[in-house]
């Protein structure tokens, strides 16, 4: 479904109360909100719990949706600040993994490789991409997150801006210095294992 299909889904709901638009709204994001989720909130429960109010929060606030505006964006804006006023509330900050199974794990693992990978060592085996996505694990919310919305949620840089309320140059900036950090661990795990 695209941005249009969005739309019309609202649209549906709200005009003629149909409950199978929402419905379809909801399973459209939900994996999205919940891996997203997945990088503020520690354990499953929780994840659950957040992902939950945001979609209680989605469904309280669409009457307010600005049709113009791009709802996906709106969604993962609405997700990140639940999150964060959950982490608030609970004062204990874990992560855990990003989405385990992306389609994007090769594009990904090929933007951060350098020359002491080459690519048949980079894709070899499962355990390139484990090791990837433990970087990113490693790496401070204010990077990982650009890292998840960009690579394994399909945002640009302009809606990046959007979601975290910061410039385009300083989410541009951030995802640089987060490929940076990922190609230096990379590095010296590298050498660490020969």
């Amino acid at each position: 479904m695209d941005q249009a299909s969005d739309i019309e889904l609202i649209n549906k709901y709200l005009k003629n109360n149909d409950q199978e638009s929402f419905n379809l709204l909801i399973k459209k994001y939900l994996d999205m909100i919940y891996n997203f989720t997945c990088i503020y909130v520690g354990n499953k429960e929780d994840v659950d719990d957040v992902v939950q109010n945001t979609f209680v929060k989605v469904w309280k606030n669409i009457k307010k949706f600005n049709i113009d505006k791009n709802f996906k964006t709106w969604i993962f804006e609405i997700a990140k600040n639940t999150s964060l006023d959950y982490l608030k509330k609970k004062k204990n900050i874990n992560f855990s993994e990003l989405n385990n199974s992306s389609d994007n794990d090769d594009e990904f693992i090929n933007l951060i490789k350098d020359d002491n990978f080459s690519p048949s060592e980079i894709f070899e085996n499962k355990e390139n991409a484990y090791l990837v996505k433990s970087e990113i694990e490693k790496l401070s919310i204010k990077y990982k997150q650009i890292i998840n919305l960009y690579y394994f949620n399909d945002f640009n840089f302009r809606e990046i801006s959007e979601i975290l309320k910061e410039s385009i140059d300083t989410v541009k900036s951030k995802h640089r210095r987060a490929l940076i950090l990922l190609r230096e661990n990379l590095n010296k795990n590298r050498n660490i294992i020969n």
